[in-house]
């Protein structure tokens, strides 16, 4: 992922591109006929990627409550139906009376959060990438946006130690949990697995809340 990133110059703006973890044409790992078929988390843990590195985080229509979950992209044979498959989005989800189980859903929720912390951080929506570290089971960088300034770290699998060096001195504030942290150009934290830390520089504190996969 790191060389992924290290590659936006080739762009004339990274942060307009546009990123996401499926859609009709192509599925996760360039499978390009089955809706994502894998564990809830492994979706959020993608969703905390998407929603904090540069580029405009887009959801294939009914990602949010794992519609069709594994279920071919489109038709494929003779004897295959639009309702047989994930092609069209159909069914009763949206009706007033069923909306307050669709966003009980935990990934509509998880979403619903992502997206209140973006909006909030004008860093995650239009700041630059730096200080991009990867390794096994996790990655950090920082984003930056005129006095908006955010070191994010992200954990898959299992807890991580965070640590970004060359960052702004002062004091950051997580987004996630509220915790505060008193920086001279070394950040360092924890993040649960498959969670996010999300650090602003002079920020708020928490944002948001009820995601079963931000903690």
């Amino acid at each position: 992922m790191g060389v992924v990133f290290s590659r936006d110059w080739i762009y004339g703006d990274p942060t307009k591109l546009v990123t996401f973890l499926q859609n009709h044409d192509v599925g996760p790992d360039n499978d390009f006929r089955f809706r994502f078929k894998g564990e809830q988390w492994m979706a959020a843990a993608s969703y905390n990627l998407l929603w904090t590195v540069r580029g405009i985080p887009c959801l294939y229509y009914g990602e949010e409550i794992e519609f069709m979950k594994a279920a071919p992209q489109d038709i494929i044979g003779n004897e295959d139906t639009l309702s047989s498959t994930g092609r069209a989005y159909f069914g009763d989800h949206l009706r007033e009376e069923r909306l307050p189980a669709t966003m009980a859903h935990p990934l509509f929720r998880h979403l619903r959060h992502l997206n209140q912390i973006r909006r909030s951080i004008s860093a995650l929506q239009k700041g630059t990438m730096s200080h991009v570290n990867e390794w096994g089971a996790g990655v950090s960088f920082v984003r930056e946006y005129q006095d908006s300034y955010v070191v994010v770290g992200l954990a898959i699998g299992s807890d991580q130690h965070v640590c970004v060096e060359g960052v702004r001195a002062g004091v950051y504030r997580c987004a996630v949990t509220g915790r505060e942290l008193h920086c001279t150009g070394q950040l360092q934290f924890e993040v649960p697995a498959n969670s996010a830390g999300i650090y602003v520089w002079n920020g708020c504190g928490r944002i948001g809340s009820g995601s079963p996969y931000l903690r």
